[in-house]
């Protein structure tokens, strides 16, 4: 029998969400799998805007068990983020539910996405199917063909911008699977008892996920035939920035052993203090600044005890297991940064080199 897959969409109001939701609807009505094993569950974060819940009802909700298979909606009054958003979903999910698929409302799949991906869990090693994610704006272009984490913390899109055939020649380990196209499967989620962490609200909850999956000794598959198409726009904002530098922190204190953590402290201060210069000369000084008010927060601290109890009882690789699937070079950067490239990297890269030889534990 084919794996059940319960479908997870957090929808958000926003100036382009009915014609985001009008194509992803679209594409998920010409999926070819099986109508009863799989289903629809949108989560409803609200927004300032208002809430999808009336368009989703009015829109989506009649072609259950037509078109589409059965769809579910859960609403809320509060807005929970991508990671709580999707946490709720994971939770109310149908007891045969054997995979979920994470994807973005500004996202959509070809016919036999689920399919392909799908075929990847055949591997029982595997727990996390990332679709190739192409640019909606530019099909021949990828806007991620795996994700890099770099041994500071910073995660980042290998293939941005490039063709296929260009970004096959890359090198890189990929580390993590991007949440706007991800596969999960549910069994692998047991020994932690959750999906996504509602602390991380958005960004980095993926590359915490990927995380918990290969500290237990799974891996993770990037099928080049499952295809999704994301309608990604660079942007910047203060809540952005905040959450992506906290939640990178977060994750490192959490998952990363104490000695480790020391000695990546050099780096991880020089670093700091060039960001810090960077931010000041570029107008951010003040976000930055913000940001840092993470360590200073009781209850941050205390979670970060909890996580590393859990990551401490159930982890089976090492800290240099780990590390051998990072990168010492911070690239595919949205916006290019020559002291960045011709210095920072440089030097990142030996020293990331020389703590693999270093650090044995």
């Amino acid at each position: 029998m084919m794996p059940y897959i319960a479908v997870q969409v957090i929808s958000y109001c926003s100036k382009d969400a009915e014609e985001d939701l009008k194509l992803l609807i679209s594409s998920l009505e010409r999926v070819r799998y099986p109508q009863d094993r799989w289903e629809l569950i949108f989560i409803d974060n609200p927004s300032p805007q208002g809430m999808m819940r009336g368009w989703i009802e009015a829109t989506v909700l009649p072609k259950a068990g037509v078109t589409l298979p059965r769809v579910r909606l859960l609403c809320s009054d509060k807005n929970d983020g991508f990671a709580g958003g999707h946490q709720r979903g994971y939770e109310a999910r149908s007891a045969e539910t054997d995979v979920l698929f994470l994807l973005n409302q500004d996202a959509y799949i070809e016919p036999d996405t689920i399919t392909h991906a799908v075929a990847a869990f055949d591997d029982s090693h595997i727990a996390l199917v990332q679709s190739q994610i192409r640019l909606a704006q530019d099909p021949s272009r990828l806007n991620v063909l795996g994700n890099c984490l770099h041994f500071l913390g910073f995660g980042f899109s290998d293939g941005n911008g490039q063709t296929p055939a260009e970004a096959s020649r890359s090198r890189l380990p990929h580390f993590f699977g991007s949440g706007a196209a991800l596969f999960v499967r549910v069994q692998a989620l047991e020994p932690y008892g959750y999906l996504f962490d509602p602390v991380y609200f958005m960004y980095h909850e993926d590359v915490d996920l990927s995380w918990r999956m290969r500290l237990l000794g799974f891996d993770i598959a990037f099928p080049e035939n499952s295809i999704a198409y994301h309608r990604y726009e660079f942007s910047r904002s203060t809540a952005k920035f905040v959450w992506m530098e906290q939640n990178r922190w977060r994750t490192h204190l959490s998952r990363l052993k104490w000695r480790t953590l020391l000695v990546f402290m050099p780096a991880w201060v020089l670093m700091e203090l060039g960001a810090l210069v960077f931010a000041a000369r570029s107008g951010y000084l003040g976000k930055r600044l913000f940001a840092y008010r993470f360590f200073f927060d009781p209850n941050v601290w205390s979670d970060i005890k909890k996580r590393r109890l859990e990551t401490r009882r159930l982890r089976l690789h090492t800290d240099r297991d780990m590390l051998a699937m990072m990168v010492g070079r911070l690239t595919s950067q949205e916006v290019e940064n020559v002291l960045l490239k011709y210095l920072v990297n440089p030097l990142l890269n030996v020293y990331f080199r020389g703590l693999l030889r270093f650090i044995v534990w």
